[in-house]
């Protein structure tokens, strides 16, 4: 949900406290990081997560085209 996602961003900007809150501190840090770091992170983590799913084995593929989508549509919007 969404304190997971805020949680994956925090730890992607390098902010200390992962409380997923975001706040002035998280946010400071998201500007200071490289965009491209960031989305190569998030990613990273989201996989990392659903690899150790339970259900990884039957719906890993699918997990795995929805997140590979979600990053490369985040790439154009970079690029826009």
């Amino acid at each position: 949900g969404p304190p997971r996602a805020a949680r994956a961003l925090q730890a992607a900007a390098g902010v200390n406290n992962l409380d997923g809150v975001i706040g002035p501190i998280s946010l400071a840090a998201v500007r200071r990081a490289s965009p491209e770091t960031l989305l190569v992170m998030m990613k990273t983590r989201r996989m990392s997560f659903l690899r150790e799913h339970e259900d990884w084995d039957v719906f890993g593929r699918g997990w795995t085209n929805r997140v590979n989508d979600v990053f490369e549509s985040a790439r154009a919007m970079m690029k826009s």
